[in-house]
């Protein structure tokens, strides 16, 4: 029984000596051994060891140490433990290494110290120091004073040691007379004065001798930098044998990277850090080692920011950086030794009824410890021995320390704080007050924060309490204790660091549950509840849609704020348009309507439309947003229900009008493939205003914070998340279709969908088939390895030993129905016995409708054709299911088809190429000139056949065959095919056969009919050993000069040999067409017309009996000697006629490579003169 009037204090407090900081200068014997190793100080101790025992092969890891961490967390207490691991005895040292849990750790620190041992140098501080001067004597005092206080002695001076010897120098009297009259007569009155200020190494009045030494001497008499300086210190200690690693410590360290001097100060840093990779005389390292120990990382400091992005790498790579962060059960066990239990068996036996026998205190300890890094059984005992602080008060004076850990904001002042800390509290009675709540915490953090607010986070917190204090006030101190917990949750998480361990941030989220958990075992839950409502109602703090009571940490003008919200109210009265900024939201929806877990495989458009659209507008959405012929198509009504907001621009519409006219559309045939949901769970008004509210705060800080916006985001997307998971559960939908209507659950209409109205659409489709339900061949992707398998393998079990693997095995449901019966033989032959409502075999026979022509087609539109197969009741679209669909239906027409437009023959790698485009145009691509085709007759190929072997080619088809022969020809004997007539003088019915065949390599692609093909066909079997013989005899055989000749012989024009060349170059610059065009009679006329303007010229420039020759290098010379420049008429012409006939080719760029080949080697200065051009 406890007396009532006994107070905390006389049963606990906090010990007298209790020092909340380690002081590196003044240790207490064995200190450092009470230092609780923990994960975190051991990889950062294995980092520093590393860098200690690397050696010249790995220099690079020879670094310096940096060790960063806010006040309270360590940092010093563990620099002391570095310190006595490297440098005590190893008897000494060897119950703290037994404590480290790093197996490998300890094993480093064997391996060091078997052969190594340092001697340490600790500084502390800034110690008056101005500059790097200041900072070398300050060195070399503390390095001195270490050495003494070892009672080790070395030859080695300090620069005081050696402005005292110069004291009692005789040469140097006039040098100190000198000095106490002018520059140190301020200092001191005589040499003793001088002496006894040097002892007590005074940094100023060194630095004065200093300077005036170096100006009558021309140099100093001090060292010439403390690198070198460190470097005989460590030469000395290795040669006595003391020490072989020099260790210069120098803790708080911070002050001095602020100083004017900071940038030359972190600069004389590394070149100290830089000691440890260099090489002494002998080529032996240098063991000397800088250990900075700061609150801030270098990054941070203002020396680095003020060095260049060079200097600054240079600078990193000087130190390895250890971070320490506050530790829970680090900060458990120091606040728990800082008490002093003063009636030990009381305070366990209020442990024990208030704490371990009440189930919901119990569960929050449990809550904490399983939330906290570290051994489960030990945080949890520590936290029960930090009685009377509540489980969460222990926890949250962790989190200030961690997030607020300074010299003012340590938890650690927080004991000793009798204004608002634990001071105060135990002055409670122990029968009135079980526990020490929260709200000391947030006292604490308000005291130390509202008189100078560093963060704008803490601030608007802040501000918080200061805007609803007195109104809160006035219901009462548990309303106030309340609010001042759930402020500190805000703050804390406000300023809690983005890395920390997810688990152990939830615990300072406002959320209900952990708002609860600050008062179990000290309030009633529904008293905690009902001041949480009234926060909620009355808008002082408003809870979010997933329950946080979330402070936002920017403030916001009323006029800014209400203007916003009447713009968002209408904006958002379509309320799918949160669509556009929320979509993760209706991805939720999206993905129970469209795959249903796996029920719907098919594609599936959803069209969300708001009950606030009128009718008009409804259809034309419906006319217009569903874009595939293939897809499911199922339109969603939204609504939000009655809002004020809304009120003054928008008429609520009536949900029976609304679904009244939804079944109306659902009837009528332009919409019959149309699903239609009406969701009649709408967004509730207190969830649409509060919507609006937070999506109003994310325009308003937009622009400008980013870090609010996001917050407020967070909000808005939690309102909608709210509404979309009520529809999820248990959603009213009025569903429609085809004029059936229902009223269910989401979920229900959802497999509605998938398992009733899907058939109905796409009764022929591929997911009838129950064995093709797997997802992955359903969805859209590249599907060439399967489509070629099908085309190129020659039988059915070919195939399927092909489609292993992956997604390619459920491919293979194609070949058989559902009771595992093939439904085609082995050579892909439909089998008599296959289920005739098999969506594959009707497929196959509707793809065999689709490509049968009528009397009036010659050429197939493949995609005109197959376009029903994209849409119901069939629905083919890109995906590897449907691929393997389409390539087993046009596996029957390879080496039946040709490409229109050039006659090519549609082999199985074309048919591959048709598919992809095929599928391509059915999703709105661009129709492919490979879809357009024709069916070739057995007479076609035969004569394809036939034409390949006269000419020497291997061609598929009719129209490349015709241009590849004629082509051919011209460029072996340089003249039209005609011209075979006029070689060896052949027979009637071969010259008719060399006319027939000569029109039908000119003629238009579309005027060649079956009866020319058959005759042509005849005659060229019957001649075909004729004309292979004249068609190689005709090979640079000038047939065109002889023809020529004849036709001057035949019209009595007097010519000689070397005229002919003039004939055809004249042919070249005045026929029409290209040489393998030109038809024999226009030839006799134009070679008349040569005759004649060639006579005429001579007549003109009187010069009858001498020959006019146009160049010899014109095209189709053949000739390499240069003749005399062309008469200006003839090249004019030929200059026209050329350039329209260029203009009018239809050559393909491989045709005019081969055009200039030819030109090139015709004659080199026309080689040069293209050489020119392409340069």
């Amino acid at each position: 029984m406890i007396e009532n009037e006994k107070k905390y204090y006389e049963i606990i407090g906090v010990r007298p000596n209790f020092d909340d900081t380690f002081n590196l200068i003044q240790e207490k014997p064995d200190a450092w051994k009470s230092f609780i190793t923990n994960s975190q100080f051991e990889n950062n101790l294995k980092r520093i060891f590393n860098a200690l025992l690397s050696g010249k092969s790995n220099i690079n890891e020879r670094k310096s140490i940096w060790i960063q961490g806010t006040y309270g967390t360590g940092k010093s207490h563990s620099t002391a433990v570095v310190k006595h691991l490297l440098s005590d005895d190893n008897e000494i040292i060897e119950d703290f290494k037994k404590s480290l849990a790093d197996i490998q750790l300890r094993s480093m620190i064997d391996d060091f110290r078997k052969d190594h041992k340092a001697f340490p140098v600790v500084l502390r501080g800034a110690y008056t120091i101005s500059n790097v001067t200041d900072m070398s004597y300050e060195i070399q005092k503390q390095t001195r004073n270490a050495l003494l206080k070892a009672g080790i002695s070395i030859s080695i001076k300090t620069d005081f040691e050696k402005a005292i010897a110069l004291l009692d120098d005789p040469y140097m009297e006039s040098f100190w007379k000198l000095l106490l009259d002018d520059d140190l007569k301020i200092y001191c009155k005589d040499i003793e004065d001088i002496r006894k200020s040097l002892k007590n190494y005074d940094k100023e009045i060194l630095g004065v001798i200093e300077n005036c030494y170096r100006k009558i001497n021309d140099g100093g008499f001090g060292t010439s930098s403390i690198t070198k300086w460190l470097k005989d210190v460590q030469h000395e200690l290795l040669k006595t044998g003391i020490a072989d690693h020099l260790l210069i410590i120098w803790d708080e360290f911070t002050s001095l990277l602020s100083l004017q001097e900071s940038r030359s100060i972190l600069n004389t840093a590394q070149d100290i850090a830089e000691l440890a990779k260099e090489y002494d005389s002998d080529g032996n390292l240098e063991n000397i080692y800088l250990v900075v120990v700061t609150h801030k990382n270098i990054e941070a400091t203002d020396a680095y920011r003020m060095k260049d992005l060079e200097e600054q790498k240079l600078a990193l790579a000087r130190f390895i950086t250890c971070s320490y962060e506050m530790q829970p059960n680090t900060t458990y066990h120091i606040l728990s030794s800082t008490l002093n239990r003063i009636d030990e068996d009381l305070l366990k036996n209020l442990i024990n009824e208030r704490i371990v026998s009440s189930v919901s205190v119990s569960s929050v300890v449990d809550k904490i410890a399983e939330h906290t890094n570290g051994n489960i059984t030990e945080i949890r005992n520590k936290i029960l021995s930090l009685y009377p602080f509540h489980p969460y008060t222990a926890y949250l004076s962790t989190f200030v320390s961690r997030q607020l850990g300074d010299a003012e904001r340590s938890v650690f002042n927080f004991l000793n704080d009798e204004e608002v800390g634990f001071k105060k509290f135990i002055k409670n009675k122990v029968n009135s007050v079980k526990f020490m709540p929260t709200s000391y915490i947030w006292d604490f953090f308000l005291k130390i924060n509202n008189v100078s607010i560093s963060s704008g986070k803490l601030g608007e917190v802040i501000n918080k309490y200061n805007l609803h204090y007195d109104s809160i006030k006035k219901k009462g101190n548990d309303y106030l204790d309340v609010f001042k917990t759930v402020l500190l949750l805000n703050a804390l998480n406000a300023v809690v660091n983005s890395g920390e361990d997810s688990n152990e941030r939830s615990l300072v989220t406002p959320n209900i549950i952990n708002i609860k958990d600050c008062y179990s075992g000290i309030k009633p839950e529904s008293e905690v509840l009902s001041i949480l409502e009234y926060f909620d109602k009355n808008n002082i703090i408003m809870k979010s849609a997933d329950g946080i009571y979330e402070v936002s940490t920017a403030s916001i003008s009323p006029e800014k704020l209400t203007e916003a919200t009447k713009k968002n109210a209408e904006y958002y009265n379509d309320i799918t348009k949160t669509r556009d900024v929320f979509p993760f939201n209706y991805a939720t929806l999206d993905n129970v309507i469209t795959n249903n877990n796996g029920k719907t495989v098919r594609k599936t458009e959803v069209l969300y439309l708001s009950s606030t659209l009128k009718n008009n507008q409804i259809e034309v959405q419906l006319k217009t947003s569903f874009k595939y012929l293939y897809t499911v198509k199922v339109c969603v009504f939204l609504s939000h229900g009655p809002a004020e907001l809304t009120k003054t621009f928008a008429q609520e519409r009536n949900t029976q009008d609304l679904e009244q006219f939804i079944r109306t559309l659902s009837e009528l045939e332009e919409y019959k493939h149309i699903i239609f949901m009406n969701i009649e769970t709408s967004f509730t008004e207190l969830w649409f205003s509060r919507f609006i509210d937070a999506v109003s705060k994310m325009d308003i800080h937009q622009n400008n914070k980013l870090e609010e916006y996001n917050f407020e985001k967070k909000k808005a997307q939690g309102w909608l998340t709210k509404w979309f998971n009520n529809i999820l559960n248990d959603g009213q939908v009025f569903l429609a279709f085809q004029g059936n209507t229902e009223l269910t659950s989401f979920r229900n209409a959802c497999n509605k969908i998938s398992e009733d109205y899907i058939k109905f659409i796409f009764p022929c489709g591929l997911d009838t088939l129950k064995t093709a339900k797997k997802m992955p061949i359903w969805e859209e992707r590249a599907t060439k390895a399967i489509v070629e398998n099908i085309l190129f393998k020659p039988k059915r079990d070919d195939i399927e030993s092909n489609l292993k693997g992956g997604i390619q095995v459920n491919i293979q449901a194609l070949f058989k129905d559902e009771k595992n019966n093939y439904i085609f033989d082995n050579d892909l032959n439909l089998l008599d016995y296959a289920d005739e409502h098999h969506p594959v075999l009707i497929l196959v026979n509707k793809v065999k409708e689709l490509l049968t022509l009528n009397a009036q087609e010659t050429v197939i539109e493949l995609y005109q054709k197959l376009t029903p197969l994209f849409q119901p009741p069939y629905g083919l679209y890109g995906n590897p299911i449907s691929y393997a669909a389409m390539a087993i239906a046009l596996r029957p027409y390879i080496d039946k088809l040709f490409i229109a437009n050039n006659g090519t023959k549609v082999d199985k790698t074309l048919m591959r190429d048709i598919i992809e485009h095929l599928f391509k145009a059915a999703n709105g691509g661009k129709v492919h000139s490979y879809l357009s085709l024709r069916y070739s007759s057995v007479e076609e190929i035969e004569l394809i056949n036939e034409l390949n072997d006269v000419f020497g080619l291997t061609e598929s088809g009719l129209m490349n065959i015709r241009w590849k022969a004629r082509d051919k020809f011209d460029k072996n004997a340089k003249a039209p095919l005609w011209i075979l007539k006029y070689n060896n003088d052949p027979k009637i019915e071969l010259c008719k056969t060399i006319d027939d065949l000569f029109r039908f390599t000119i003629a238009p692609d579309e005027t060649i009919t079956q009866s020319e093909i058959n005759s042509l066909l005849n005659k060229i079997k019957n001649y075909r050993l004729e004309l292979k013989t004249s068609i190689y005899q005709a090979t640079n055989n000038n047939l065109l000069e002889k023809f020529i000749e004849k036709t001057l012989e035949k019209e009595g024009f007097e010519f000689s040999k070397d005229d002919i060349i003039y004939y055809i170059n004249y042919l070249s610059s005045h026929m029409n067409d290209g040489r393998p065009y030109w038809q024999e009679d226009q030839i006799n006329t134009k070679i008349s017309q040569a005759y004649f303007e060639k006579k005429k010229n001579i007549e003109n420039k009187g010069n009858i009996g001498n020959k006019v020759e146009v160049p010899n290098n014109s095209i189709g010379s053949g000739s390499k000697e240069k003749g005399r420049e062309a008469p200006h008429n003839i090249q004019k012409d030929l200059s026209l006629v050329m350039k329209s006939k260029i203009n009018n080719l239809n050559y393909t760029i491989e045709q005019l490579k081969e055009l200039l080949i030819e030109l090139i080697e015709i004659d080199e200065i026309v080689a040069e003169y293209i050489n020119e051009i392409i340069k």
